[in-house]
């Protein structure tokens, strides 16, 4: 699940690179675990199991928490007793019950954190020297690609979590519905405006193109015109909304239907 979490990075960087962060950040992991066993042994110290650590993913996993809390957002959700609970709580929680395990797996899970630094810090040039070759990976792609690859998404957009997936395709679900009561609202009041609406056609690529430009251009601050409330109070909704709603958009139409229909 931990990895799940943290499949975005494999994305972001590209095959080769990632399998080169996986290799180096558990190279590191090993030799900080054998430095780490062998001086708590000069002390006596067992934490360890006898002079072992347990094996498992931890130079594996631990290196990608600290990716996963640099790069990828934090979008608070709820609280709890004032505490701010994120998208990101539950992967944290995970780490956290696979590193409490035992004495032993705390110093391993120390172990992978501190290589996940050294990596992205790239101290004495790590990243430079513990790389998979290029040759190696054009062997791999030859040999498993075909069976790994996938298409492209529909959408290049795509959001660093779960959560923000979610909330896109939301947004593209609500753009449909909106798109749906123009197409109502031109049976009942004539064709015009939903045609001024959608310029890119009827398909979903065209609805989503069209709102991120709308979102992008520039607005000014102008009173609700009589037409436009007019408009949205034939689509159905009340008319203090959607003067309160014109009014925040500077009397943009799309806009301000995008407003009401989110609330």
């Amino acid at each position: 699940m931990c990895l799940f979490c943290c499949r975005i990075f494999e994305r972001r960087m590209g095959s080769r690179k990632f399998s080169s962060y996986l290799l180096g950040t558990c190279t590191i992991a090993t030799i900080l675990e054998i430095c780490t066993v062998m001086l708590l042994s000069q002390f006596d110290i067992d934490y360890h199991n006898g002079g072992y650590l347990p094996p498992g993913l931890y130079g594996l996993i631990f290196p990608l928490y600290v990716n996963y809390f640099l790069d990828i957002p934090r979008i608070a959700v709820s609280s709890f007793i004032g505490v701010p609970l994120t998208g990101k709580t539950v992967t944290y929680l995970l780490g956290l019950q696979v590193a409490s395990t035992s004495q032993a797996t705390i110093i391993s899970s120390l172990c992978g954190l501190v290589a996940g630094i050294i990596y992205r810090k790239n101290i004495f040039k790590v990243q430079r020297w513990l790389v998979v070759p290029r040759f190696i990976a054009k062997s791999f792609d030859k040999l498993f690609g075909w069976l790994l690859n996938s298409s492209e998404p529909k959408y290049k957009q795509m959001g660093a979590t779960l959560e923000l997936q979610r909330q896109e395709q939301t947004d593209i679900l609500e753009q449909q519905y909106y798109y749906n009561r123009t197409q109502e609202f031109r049976q009942q009041r004539g064709q015009g405006y939903s045609e001024r609406l959608v310029d890119d056609g009827v398909n979903a690529d065209g609805i989503l193109g069209y709102f991120l430009r709308q979102r992008q251009r520039p607005t000014e601050n102008l009173e609700p015109s009589q037409e436009n409330i007019q408009i949205l109070v034939d689509m159905g909704f009340e008319h203090a909304r959607a003067v309160e709603a014109l009014r925040s958009s500077s009397n943009d139409l799309e806009t301000a239907t995008s407003i009401l229909l989110r609330q």
